[in-house]
């Protein structure tokens, strides 16, 4: 494995801890009262499947990402650079071992003093070697970090409109699985099986729409397209349909209530699903 290798996986590793930090920060905010919000939760799993996808790309490690010609070069000269450093401390790290062996040898305290500073050179020259080689690191990391930021924001992003597309998904499944714990013969029940279906009416659409973000997002292939594919919006035919259909849900639900309330019962309409 090549130095630049090294380094990007280094980059990779960095990138997981300041996730997971981030991750654990908007967890805590997430209990508090902002914790209503679907952003926060939608951010959260996004941020969780970035960190699945660059763990498994640990994991799955064969090469990094490939730059410019002009770029690979520069990464490939210093990574024969940073070989021969790496073959020089090695060469010292030896040449202490031995002097430790002599060391081990000898009688005299001034002779093992002369050994000890030989050892204290050695490792002086060593750390020069890899101070030298941390400013090949650092040389490497900043050709690479552009395009690798430029990838993984992307990333991000698609990973964020995943989680909206599962948020989405998630509530519809939820609201069908309390619809169909409900009573049929029961007023109450049958008001907040209308009220759940304004709202599978509600989630369908945001659900719909997050889709299609996330397709025109996928087949973007710059990052400008990539933040306008944000921006689109559905339809004025496909609103219409939503709306007609939400519409004739809540005059159903006020017909319920108006029924019941002419029973001589109370009103339901004011009764909170959550």
């Amino acid at each position: 494995m090549n130095n630049s290798d090294k380094v990007y996986i280094t980059m990779i590793q960095d990138s997981i801890k300041s996730l997971t930090k981030k991750i654990e920060e908007l967890e805590v905010k997430n209990n508090g009262v902002k914790s209503i919000l679907d952003s926060t939760t939608v951010k959260i799993n996004g941020l969780k499947l970035e960190v699945q996808q660059l763990a498994q790309e640990l994991k799955n490690y064969e090469s990094r990402m490939n730059l410019s010609e002009k770029k690979e070069e520069k990464l490939d000269n210093l990574d024969e650079k940073a070989t021969k450093i790496l073959n020089k401390v090695a060469t010292h790290e030896e040449k202490i071992k031995e002097l430790q062996q002599l060391k081990n040898n000898l009688k005299t305290a001034r002779a093992k003093r002369k050994i000890d500073k030989q050892i204290e050179h050695q490792q002086t020259i060593i750390r020069l070697l890899q101070k030298a080689n941390t400013t090949i690191d650092i040389r490497q990391k900043v050709i690479m970090l552009p395009k690798y930021y430029v990838t993984k924001k992307k990333d991000r992003l698609l990973n964020i409109a995943k989680a909206r597309v599962n948020l989405n998904a998630e509530k519809i499944e939820d609201l069908n699985m309390m619809k169909k714990a409900l009573n049929e013969n029961s007023i109450i029940d049958q008001v907040k099986s209308v009220i759940y279906d304004i709202k599978g009416v509600y989630y369908l659409k945001r659900f719909n729409y997050s889709k299609e973000v996330l397709a025109r997002m996928k087949n973007s292939n710059s990052m400008v397209n990539l933040y306008g594919a944000n921006a689109i919006t559905l339809g004025k035919k496909a609103i219409n349909k939503l709306r007609k259909k939400s519409e004739k849900k809540e005059e159903t639900a006020l017909d319920l209530v108006n029924e019941n309330k002419n029973e001589g019962q109370e009103p339901l309409l004011p009764v909170v699903v959550r």
